[in-house]
């Protein structure tokens, strides 16, 4: 019970069930990191506010948790109003931003997410103005056009009190999500990222690639919602391990991701995730494959060169890092005439040039095989106490890896003694 004229933050997580309601004749202000999970079928649920951390002159990719509702909703702190914060929505006709800034007049609807430029840094309070907290499975449709880089978007949002498991809403969403993943939008480095798991906070927007155009409804579900009693994740099927590679500058690291599937294709295909959109001012790495720009690429057969492309919007010197090469990849970088062998936590420095620097980069990724592993192969390898000898009618170079990925050893004999070398 929260009594008339008193006001509670909520910066954890607070279940209502159908025994535990919540009484507020006061304020409930659910803060940044709350987390309000509403289990009954009461509806509304009184005076409450979102609170949310903002700095003036940034981008935020943001909704409200409630139904739809107009501008109205925002109050930024210099003036208690929403005139301090302009926005943009995406223009599902165009597959593009709108032109003009929203009137405080336009329509949100639930589920759909929207760009806020404030002009004060401080607390803004999203308040439900005429409209009530939303707590009800509900489908959002939109009819969806192709964006000018190829992609098929939707702006999408967490619609409740309470955050979202990713998991749970791309297993349940009953959408066709291309790369099955969502891409959130980082205010303070300004450019998208992309996650197929963990949490979507209250007052998320994301996006999501639908692979095609046309009508696409989404389904948000309560049980969605990370803390719901009965939710439990879904599992994606992907328990393959990615290889993160990342382009470091002005301590920012924007990265890319690479994967062995046995369910995909060697071409573009469903598990391949599109670049979002082009964020000027900022360096991007991308796949390229098929003429299409990716933040991930998955391929059923390696080796497989992955051409890396990173679009520059002036030279700088930057790191390409090998942030996480799971055991049982190999990974070389290769610059132009040069191929550097990258284990994880290896860093490439390098002057990087204004433009697309289309075609400098590629990531060379490698099986790594151990000797059980080609025994059904067309040639054979005889292992006698580290004395290994290799029977094949062709000639051939040979590179040995321990389980890191780490080269150890490199000889064009077939026949060689693995002296001075670690076992593993």
């Amino acid at each position: 019970n929260i009594p008339a004229g008193k006001t509670v933050k909520l910066n954890t997580t607070l279940v209502l069930s159908n025994n535990i309601r919540l009484n507020n004749s006061g304020t409930l202000i659910i803060v940044d990191g709350g987390d309000l999970v509403n289990t009954t079928s009461v509806n509304n649920l009184g005076n409450i506010k979102i609170e949310k951390s903002i700095n003036a002159n940034r981008w935020y990719l943001t909704a409200a948790p409630f139904t739809n509702y107009t501008m109205n909703v925002v109050e930024i702190p210099s003036s208690g109003t929403n005139h301090d914060v302009a926005a943009i929505k995406y223009d599902y006709s165009t597959g593009a931003w709108s032109d003009n800034y929203m009137t405080l007049t336009d329509n949100v609807s639930a589920g759909e997410s929207f760009f806020m430029w404030p002009f004060y840094s401080g607390s803004v309070n999203f308040v439900p103005n005429g409209c009530s907290v939303n707590n009800s499975d509900f489908s959002l449709t939109r009819a969806v056009t192709s964006y000018t880089d190829g992609g098929y978007w939707m702006a999408l949002a967490n619609p409740y009190p309470g955050k979202m498991d990713i998991a749970d809403f791309i297993a349940t969403s009953g959408l066709s999500i291309q790369g099955v993943r969502i891409y959130g939008f980082d205010a303070s480095g300004g450019y998208f990222n992309t996650k197929s798991s963990g949490e979507i906070k209250v007052t998320e927007g994301f996006f999501v690639n639908v692979g095609s155009t046309g009508n696409k409804t989404v389904q948000y579900k309560k049980q969605q919602m990370k803390n719901y009693p009965s939710s439990q994740s879904k599992s994606l099927n992907q328990p393959r391990e990615f290889i993160d590679f990342a382009v470091e500058y002005d301590f920012k690291s924007i990265g890319v991701q690479f994967a062995q599937n046995d369910e995909a294709e060697q071409a573009y295909d469903i598990f391949d995730a599109n670049k979002l959109f082009a964020t000027t001012g900022v360096i991007e790495p991308y796949f390229l494959t098929d003429g299409i720009s990716l933040v991930a690429e998955e391929v059923k057969e390696l080796p497989y060169y992955a051409t890396l492309n990173i679009r520059s919007y002036e030279t700088d010197t930057v790191k390409l890092v090998a942030k996480n090469v799971p055991e049982g990849y190999a990974v070389s970088l290769i610059d132009g005439e040069q191929t550097i062998d990258m284990v994880e936590g290896d860093m490439y420095e390098v002057v990087l040039e204004e433009g697309e620097n289309a075609d400098r980069f590629k990531l060379l990724v490698k099986k790594l095989l151990s000797i059980a592993d080609v025994e059904e192969s067309e040639f054979a390898i005889i292992n006698d106490n580290r004395h290994i000898n290799i029977l094949s009618q062709e000639k051939m170079d040979v590179e040995v890896y321990n389980a890191l990925g780490q080269k150890v050893y490199q000889t064009n004999e077939r026949n060689f003694v693995l002296n001075n070398v670690p076992a593993g």
